[in-house]
């Protein structure tokens, strides 16, 4: 390419753009058109083996043009107006796949995609439903469709959400063509590689689009090879988040499909993931919870397994819902359980039963909220901290205030500052006694271990200088070979490292989720081994109320005792004062 790059001159090309120019002076798409020839003529001599250039960089062939060349083509093209940029991206595509059927050179064609792409990334968006029918059209000539998909995708290269777009319309119904898959998912790594902030794309994937992607990811019969399948659902995240968008009302569209769906048959990760969305859905949109609300009569199924799985994850999930919308849903649940034994129609409705527990169950979760401690302290020392504040401000000073009057009063002051002397005085001996002793002691241990640490560090040191030259032939030769092997790996197996990092990746999220799962069950173990120590231990005199009682009973005694023990004290204290 360099090579043939260094014939294609800047003068033969304003040559033919002047003529152009002078024959047709009102056709710009003739004089687009002509240099498209011309650069194609010039590069037939390099070969196009790979339709979608995977071993070069993302702009390639484009970039392989000298400074002046991409001069003289960007101002040609920005003397165009935007229909005739669209009619000649047109003519383009079509006849890059016309050409390659013929085994023609179509690097000039490619060029100017890439150059109008990059430029007005738009220009592809205005035909995608005709760039999707040429796809189809050509499905059988893997060859052309790869030249398709490369061609309007590199609007991607420099504007993610019409990147986005293109393979949401144009790429996705292609991910079920074998030949063709590898392409487009590898297309939406490299999108999310190049653009790492997702917010431009945020309104392209509407709930509609999310989940036939949805399916494809997490289907079990996907026509997919194993590793594409890993690669997708690995990008899943991100799809997942530019379809969420920052704008938490648009879930609520996205509830009900997630509802239907559950327990449809479906495998164990899409089940997982569906639950999890539904989680999400309910914990940033609150309106969800009406919606939930509307369809549980028509999917009661579901919402046993969906209530049954934030029972089962209370304890992670507890903190991210919004406990008063869903203990009132939940009460809303119970009632129509209640009306619909009434009515006899229980019996007609899948999974009434795991409801009408579950809603129990979540029932007495929400209300069994212990009494707020934490919360009743630093209340008090706020209030305490008030008054004393406004004592101190509405008096002349600490002394003229009533805090101190009462301190006095008390005997409190007194004791306070006696106990504060006492700290005072045996703090001063403290400090006199380290002050006098460290530095002796401090000399006796450096004239002890002095010696010794000096031998050890001379010894270390000799032992370092010898190890470093006995080795120095060996590290010479490793600092050769090593880069030497690592050019050899590369050459022979260039998919060694991505392949390792791809299943370090999988090997720690599996770790990760495990772990989770492993905790989670943990927990739930121990609150079921509470419940069933109160059901069949702590119950009689080792109720938890029997217990409460005389616990109650026993700190009340401690606290007459304690006051007891304190004013003795006080007492005691005075008198020796005295």
């Amino acid at each position: 390419m360099e090579g043939a790059m260094m014939q294609l001159e800047r003068s033969e090309l304003e040559t033919i753009l002047t003529k152009d120019q002078a024959t047709f002076p009102d056709t710009p798409s003739v004089w687009l058109k002509d240099l498209a020839s011309l650069i194609n003529l010039k590069l037939e001599s390099v070969q196009e083996s790979d339709p979608i250039f995977s071993e070069h960089p993302a702009d390639y062939p484009a970039c392989k043009l000298s400074k002046s060349l991409r001069s003289l083509l960007m101002s040609t093209l920005n003397q165009c107006t935007t229909e005739t940029l669209d009619l000649f991206f047109e003519h383009c595509v079509h006849s890059m796949v016309t050409d390659i059927g013929k085994g023609l050179s179509t690097f000039g064609y490619r060029i100017f995609i890439q150059l109008i792409s990059q430029s007005t990334p738009t220009i592809p968006m205005e035909r995608l439903s005709k760039h999707l029918d040429l796809l189809k059209t050509n499905q059988n000539h893997a060859l052309r469709c790869l030249s398709i998909m490369w061609a309007i995708g590199q609007c991607g290269l420099t504007d993610l959400k019409c990147g986005v777009k293109v393979w949401l319309h144009l790429m996705v119904p292609m991910l079920r063509v074998r030949a063709l898959s590898g392409y487009a998912i590898d297309y939406l790594e490299k999108l999310f590689i190049k653009h790492e902030d997702l917010r431009p794309a945020y309104s392209v994937i509407g709930f509609r689009d999310f989940f036939p992607i949805l399916d494809v990811v997490f289907s079990s019969r996907s026509n997919l090879p194993v590793s594409q399948q890993r690669k997708l659902i690995e990008l899943y995240p991100k799809v997942k988040m530019v379809a969420f968008g920052d704008k938490a009302d648009c879930l609520r569209n996205f509830f009900p499909s997630f509802l239907a769906r559950v327990g449809t048959g479906s495998s164990a990760a899409l089940q997982t993931e569906l639950l999890s969305c539904l989680v999400t859905c309910l914990s940033k949109d609150k309106h969800c919870f009406s919606v939930w609300r509307q369809m549980y009569i028509k999917h009661m199924k579901q919402s046993s397994i969906l209530l049954e799985y934030l029972l089962f994850h209370w304890v992670t999930l507890s903190n991210t819902l919004d406990k008063k919308v869903l203990r009132e849903t939940t009460r809303a649940f119970s009632i129509t359980n209640e009306e619909l034994a009434a009515q006899g129609k229980k019996e007609d409705m899948e999974g009434y039963e795991k409801c009408v527990a579950a809603c129990t169950s979540l029932l007495q979760k929400l209300s069994n909220s212990g009494f707020p401690w934490l919360l009743v302290f630093l209340g008090l020392v706020t209030v305490v901290a008030g008054i004393f504040t406004l004592d101190v401000y509405t008096s002349p000073g600490f002394k003229g205030s009533k805090t101190y009057r009462f301190l006095e009063d008390s005997g409190l002051l007194d004791f306070f500052i006696q106990v504060w002397l006492r700290i005072e005085l045996y703090s001063r001996i403290v400090y006199n006694w380290l002050a006098e002793n460290i530095p002796y002691y401090y000399a006796k241990v450096c004239e002890f271990c002095g010696p010794y640490l000096l031998l050890v560090w001379s010894k270390l040191k000799a032992f370092w200088t010898l190890l470093v030259e006995a080795t120095q032939a060996q590290r010479d030769w490793l600092a050769i070979k090593i880069p030497e092997c690592l050019n050899w790996i590369d050459a022979k197996v260039p998919w060694l490292w991505s392949s390792i990092k791809h299943y370090s990746s999988l090997i720690w999220s599996g770790i990760w989720y495990y772990s989770i799962w492993l905790w989670e069950h943990l927990v739930y173990s121990l609150h079921m081994a509470g419940i069933w120590l109160q059901e069949n231990v702590f119950t009689g005199n080792l109720s938890l109320e029997n217990m409460s009682k005389t616990l109650s009973s026993w700190l009340a005694v401690m606290q007459e005792y304690t006051s007891a023990l304190v004013k003795w004290c006080i007492g005691v204290w005075s008198g020796k004062n005295n």
